[in-house]
């Protein structure tokens, strides 16, 4: 599968989250003077650290199999990118974390992003920041 052809197509962009691939885009950012974007990482919840993220990020119950999705946003100042360096945590504002355990929540959640599947692309396709 090519890596344009995740970007517009929400069937491709389901089977990149699926089979473990990170998918990103960009947002408009409520700050002028930053960029904002909305990952989605894909979680294998057969996985003890995948489970322990969850749990880190308040979800109690957490099943032992299947997939789960990070979704997140957050703005970085545009300063920043044109420096061209490498980002951290510490670099990042604005950061807001959902976990989506299933299709339906996870368009949901992107739905609460203003972000559907078909806008989400390959993060090396983008200037996806971190």
């Amino acid at each position: 599968m090519s890596e344009r052809i995740i970007a517009g197509d929400k069937f491709a962009a389901m089977s990149a989250l699926k089979s473990g691939s990170s998918l990103v885009t960009e947002v408009t950012g409520c700050v002028a003077t930053h960029r904002a974007f909305v990952g989605v990482y894909p979680l294998d919840l057969s996985k003890e650290r995948s489970r322990r993220f969850v749990r880190n990020h308040g979800v109690e119950i957490t099943p032992k199999t299947g997939m789960a999705y990070h979704v997140r946003r957050f703005s970085v100042d545009r300063e920043l990118i044109l420096k061209d360096i490498w980002l951290g945590e510490t670099d990042l504002e604005n950061k807001v974390s959902k976990i989506a355990f299933s299709e339906a929540e996870l368009a949901g959640v992107l739905d609460e992003f203003g972000v559907t599947l078909g806008s989400l692309e390959i993060p090396a396709m983008s200037d996806y920041p971190i």
